[in-house]
């Protein structure tokens, strides 16, 4: 724990990297992020793209491909998402669900306007180095890091580094530094999930998620039944156009991992097999799709939650966090995220330090 300001360089922009961001700044220290894709939002992802039915005009794409939603069961979460949604940055969903599906009572919450809106007002005005990918960390000379993104020094030294991201690639760059956390990292196996997003045609059955108890299947949502989620154009009324509905598929964990290095035509081609083999889909017509395999989706085993959120090392100026600490899903990123900003703040609630978002973080974003 310290008062001192930092300079930190926060390794992942998922939402425990920009949540642990952004607390740490609320905590009065200097950040920047560093993730290795295009934006923020790791695995609360959209996928944008567009569609060009029979060489018509065309027509904008958008589906939350990674994460489609979650719950709020720990008070400190729900008190955060309650806020969160005070301010429009999230919403309650309640899908109708298909015949058969898994028993649920938790109340489900999406992003506004898609899942990686909350990362990007997390994130905000915090400097963010995007398509920066993070190749190893080296030590300076009387203290402090640099941070490599491919292979190159970037420029200036931090006083300390969080990883935020799968304990695969967080194990990488702890190899070299602290190899007992970099051995327990690897302890933890995460689940793949091969998503396949399609636009169908006469696919509007009377319910709009599926959570089958059997199949390949363990997930699937009709986009725009989502708070905030844009209907589909159909204003042509034309037969390729109208009526389209557009869907997420996810497929099992342990279907995903027999199929993980399958090519991505034969995975589309069993899912939406499986898809249309749901009740009141019969006569729905594939007119788009695509995948995307993810290979690190939820963590398999998370032998620390609940135990050691977010590690911290305040000599060695390191720090890891994400859900496969803090449990799994959303909530657990958060939570491991927060623990590691309370470790590196004052963790006195009433302290001017405390690194919780502030009702101000709300009203500027």
């Amino acid at each position: 724990m310290t008062s001192t300001p930092m300079h930190i360089a926060v390794v992942g922009a998922g939402l425990a990297g920009v949540t642990a961001a952004r607390a740490l700044h609320e905590g009065g220290h200097a950040v920047q992020l560093f993730d290795k894709s295009r934006g923020v939002g790791g695995r609360m992802s959209t996928r944008r793209t567009s569609w060009t039915p029979d060489a018509q005009r065309e027509h904008a794409l958008a589906f939350d491909h990674g994460a489609p939603s979650f719950t709020a069961t720990d008070p400190a979460f729900a008190g955060f998402i309650q806020d969160a949604a005070t301010f429009g940055w999230v919403a309650p969903w309640a899908p109708r669900m298909a015949p058969a599906s898994r028993a649920e009572t938790a109340t489900r919450w999406v992003a506004n306007p898609d899942m990686p809106a909350l990362c990007r007002r997390l994130a905000g005005e915090l400097p963010l180095h995007r398509s920066a990918t993070v190749t190893g960390l080296a030590r300076v000379a009387g203290g402090g890091w640099q941070v490599l993104v491919d292979q190159v020094a970037h420029p200036g030294t931090f006083d300390r580094v969080v990883l935020a991201m799968p304990p695969a690639q967080a194990a990488a760059l702890l190899q070299a530094h602290a190899p007992t956390w970099a051995m327990a990292a690897r302890e933890v196996a995460m689940t793949p999930c091969w998503t396949v997003m399609a636009v169908f045609h006469q696919a509007a059955p009377e319910w709009d998620a599926a959570a089958p108890s059997t199949g390949p299947i363990a997930w699937a949502a009709r986009q725009g039944s989502q708070p905030g989620r844009d209907a589909p154009d159909n204003d042509d009324n034309t037969a390729t156009a109208s009526d389209t509905q557009n869907w997420v598929i996810q497929a099992s964990a342990a279907w995903s991992a027999q199929h993980l290095e399958d090519d991505a035509a034969t995975v589309s081609a069993a899912l939406l097999q499986a898809f249309q083999a749901l009740p009141g889909l019969a006569a729905a017509e594939v007119q788009w799709q695509t995948s995307h395999r993810w290979r690190y989706s939820v963590p398999r085993n998370a032998p620390w939650a609940g135990e050691c959120t977010a590690w911290t090392d305040d000599a060695l100026g390191l720090g890891v966090c994400g859900d496969w600490l803090g449990g799994v899903g959303v909530e657990g990123a958060w939570l491991s995220a927060q623990a590691l900003a309370d470790a590196w703040c004052d963790a006195d609630p009433a302290a001017p330090g405390h690194c919780h978002p502030s009702p101000a973080m709300f009203e500027a974003a």
